[in-house]
């Protein structure tokens, strides 16, 4: 977390210019793993900058692997979020940012709650949020469907949702439909240097 950080635009930040230019801090911790010694001091460094150069900066917690091999059990997975909690609590309190908002999502390999929980951290930093959501209240009482929303199809992440909507329990479905959208569409672009198509 020292010196520079380079993007693949070129250009060049040092840490502390990147962290006020970032709208969310993300850290994925692996649920079968938990929170180490390393990673809690890893994150009291970063909290310490985040405190001196972006105190506003919003944290999300993916918990990832949570239905893993070691986690089989619901009482398992349950303890293992509750540790990942606590430890990182501890740290960003240790740092002065204990009353920082921090969010925690666990996650999965086997289904699309990584999506989900990516698409919340998203929705939050996009200020349009409230006119897209509006836009698509609209749009769902005109056309009369039961539900709509906007999403981004390389990365399976949704923007937005109508107020509407009915739980989340859809990221699945429409990731598998974005996949097969993303391979119809594959067949009809043109392909290597002699344009097949």
């Amino acid at each position: 977390l020292s010196g520079e950080i380079r993007l693949d635009d070129g250009s060049t930040y040092t840490t502390e210019e990147a962290l006020r230019r970032c709208g969310a801090l993300l850290f994925v911790v692996d649920a079968q793993e938990g929170v180490d010694d390393d990673t809690a001091e890893l994150l009291r460094d970063i909290g310490r900058r985040v405190a001196a150069h972006a105190p506003g900066l919003a944290v999300d917690v993916l918990i990832h692997k949570i239905d893993g091999d070691a986690l089989q059990s619901p009482e398992a997975r349950l303890e293992a979020q509750a540790d990942v909690q606590i430890t990182l609590g501890r740290a960003l309190r240790d740092c002065g940012l204990g009353g920082l908002p921090v969010a925690f999502h666990a996650s999965s390999v086997y289904d699309g709650s990584v999506y989900e929980a990516v698409s919340k951290v998203v929705q939050r930093l996009l200020p349009q949020r409230a006119a897209m959501t509006q836009m698509l209240d609209s749009f769902v009482t005109v056309c009369g469907f039961e539900s709509a929303a906007i999403y981004d199809v390389v990365s399976k992440i949704h923007l937005a949702r109508d107020s509407f909507a009915r739980g989340e329990g859809t990221a699945d479905l429409v990731g598998d439909t974005l996949d097969v959208v993303v391979d119809v569409a594959c067949i009809y672009t043109s392909r290597g240097s002699g344009g097949e198509r």
